[in-house]
């Protein structure tokens, strides 16, 4: 470009600058720009200061992808849990209401009619020592590569999950048939695995931070409701007659037990064996990211409405089968 040609250029840049629009019209090209590179990453939701020990360059995964089966086993398998202490929990908020007396928490419902087995903690025992060898069986024993660098992260995470989980159910098996242990130890030992748990879906999740945000979202959603389970736990074996520590730590677990279903067809096409990755979501777009969350919100607004139908049928079927009737208060602002 010629020296003449500069100065008609720069006189032509003056002369739009002084234009009331064009400072408008900079701006608008700007924020598309903006956009376009933010569509390119994608990096808004997940900042690498959110995962500390995430280095900044792609690495490559330490572990399988995750199985759509093991979701499904999951979430079965919490399923049956959640559903077995939310029936107990409102039978026995139902009672001590018609009693008139104090709601007792408990970690654990073992009756069951006609038989004196500890059903629930046999359940947690078995359940948890199956999930340990499923997940040892689908991998293998040998956890390092050719170079001798870790691989496996998820796997020995998830192990560690069920070890702790098959240690607390052992722990509250020996409580029962009076075994000399430390006073609480069960509810302290199902307080760090669901803290631990927590943090666990923070470690698994970032091992798809590079390349899968979606899975990043789906992975770290559940972490907020299984802090909560901890937390609630430590609160019920302070007091324990806390009706909403236990409400809250039931209706948490339901969350999660039912989110792995969600997770096992988002990520995976089943139902294969062990599941094929899921290919028709683009896992980098900022949208499918955005909407997993969104989803999220419509699950707790679901499970607030089916709490709230769970206990409305079951004061019913306890006045109905057993003459149960709880005169419940009326909320002074909404008499007229």
């Amino acid at each position: 470009m010629s020296s003449e040609q500069l100065a008609n250029f720069a006189s032509h840049e003056t002369a739009c600058a002084r234009c009331p629009g064009w400072w408008l019209m900079t701006e608008v090209r700007s924020l598309r720009v903006g956009r376009a590179e933010r569509k390119k990453t994608a990096s808004d939701l997940f900042p690498s200061s959110l995962f500390v020990l995430s280095p900044n360059e792609p690495v490559q995964r330490s572990s399988k992808m995750s199985t759509f089966w093991g979701y499904m086993f999951e979430g079965f398998a919490l399923s049956v849990l959640w559903l077995w202490w939310m029936i107990n929990t409102h039978v026995s908020a139902i009672k001590s209401q018609s009693e008139d007396k104090s709601f007792i928490t408990r970690i654990t419902y073992n009756t069951w009619p006609g038989t004196r087995l500890p059903v629930e903690t046999l359940y947690k025992i078995s359940i948890s020592g199956l999930g340990l060898l499923a997940t040892f069986l689908y991998e293998g024993i040998s956890f390092t590569d050719a170079d001798g660098n870790y691989r496996k992260m998820a796997t020995v995470i998830s192990m560690s999950i069920y070890g702790i989980f098959f240690v607390h159910s052992v722990l509250e098996l020996m409580m029962l048939m009076g075994a000399p242990l430390l006073q609480d130890c069960h509810y302290v030992s199902a307080a760090l695995g669901f803290l631990w748990y927590a943090l666990a879906t923070f470690f698994r999740a970032r091992d798809f931070l590079h390349d899968a945000h979606v899975t990043v979202m789906v992975k770290t959603l559940p972490l907020y409701p299984l802090v909560a389970i901890g937390v609630c736990l430590l609160v019920e074996m302070g007091s324990r007659g806390s009706f909403i520590a236990q409400t809250v730590r039931v209706a948490s677990l339901g969350l999660i037990a039912t989110w792995n279903f969600n997770a096992a067809f988002i990520l995976h096409k089943g139902p294969s064996f062990p599941g094929k990755e899921q290919s028709s979501w683009d896992m980098m777009e900022h949208s499918n990211t955005a909407f997993i969350g969104a989803a999220f919100g419509d699950h707790i607004c679901f499970h607030l409405i089916f709490l709230t139908v769970a206990y409305a049928i079951t004061a019913l079927v306890m006045r109905i089968r057993l003459g149960i009737r709880i005169k419940y208060e009326k909320v002074p602002g909404l008499q007229h």
